[in-house]
This record gives C-alpha cells, structure tokens and sequence, in this order.
C-alpha cells in the first residue's frame, strides 16, 4: 500500500499542477529543492542525534515490506512449547531457543529455560518490551519532526501560481 500510496501522491501533484496550467519545469526547481530539503535536513540533523538519524534510516525498508508473523503462528508456537515442556519438562525446550526466528521470544524462552522465576522474567520481558517501543518510536519521531520543519504545501500554492 505505501507503494501505491507514493505513486498516487506524486500522479495527483503532478496532475493537479498540469490542470492549473503550470509546467512540470515550474515544480521541478532545484534552488527551491535545495532550500527546501536543505533547510528540513539540516533542522532535522540538529535536533536528534547521529544513532537516532541512523535507526530511521534504516526503517525506511519497512515501510515497504511487510514482516509481520500471523498472531495464528505464534499461537501454534507457544502452544507447542507449552505441551512439550509439561510432557518433557523445561529443558527439553533448550534446543529449541537457538531455532527461534523472534528475538523476544528467544529471549523469554532462553530466559524460562534458565529457571528463571515467573516473575523475574516477566517484569524482564515488560522492561525490554518497553525499551523496543520506545526504541520504534523514533523513527517515527524524527519524521514527525521533518514534516513540522519543511514548508507546508499551502504555503507553496501562491509560488507555483506566479511561476505559470
């Protein structure tokens, strides 16, 4: 959908300019792309720092591709260790945490598997828990922070009308 979402932003842009009568060259200047992204770059990179600015670089692939597991599979999963650790016992599920795809989950099993007590390893996974989100969030964050430090679109109209 972002994919879709990019190309139908940019085809209405360009549509809409066309429909007024402007020129493709009149919104393709680079002094005004130059000042714009410029200026919103530099604004962004004074306010966060070099790690946050490099953890929302590397998000943008997300936002594209899809990764997340059906809540179904971790279901199946958890019910899977479930059963085998009470026919078994806990530690027939310790060659099973090196195959985990899941991080967290490898962790909380890694960390049940080690005797850990219940609720030692839930306050543990809440604090990590807490921790990626918060950790998710800048991405967001920094984003934010552009769209609030580039011009608004409004703003632009009365340029692209006197440039026609």
């Amino acid at each position: 959908m972002s994919l879709l979402g990019l190309a139908l932003g940019l085809g209405l842009v360009l549509g809409g300019q066309l429909l007024e009568g402007g020129s493709l060259r009149s919104i393709l200047q680079p002094t005004a792309a130059v000042i714009v992204f410029g200026g919103t770059f530099g604004a962004v990179f004074v306010s966060f720092s070099q790690r946050d600015l490099q953890r929302t670089v590397r998000s943008v692939p997300r936002v594209f591709v899809e990764r997340e597991v059906p809540i179904e599979e971790t279901i199946t999963t958890l019910t899977r260790f479930a059963a085998k650790a009470r026919k078994d016992g806990i530690m027939s599920l310790e060659d099973d945490v090196e195959r985990l795809p899941d991080p967290f989950m490898r962790r909380g099993l890694g960390l049940a598997v080690d005797a850990i007590s219940p609720n030692t390893l839930r306050g543990m996974l809440e604090c990590e828990s807490v921790s990626r989100e918060e950790l998710e969030e800048v991405p967001a964050r920094v984003f934010e922070a552009a769209g609030g430090y580039a011009p608004r679109s409004a703003s632009w109209g009365p340029c692209w009308a006197s440039s026609t």
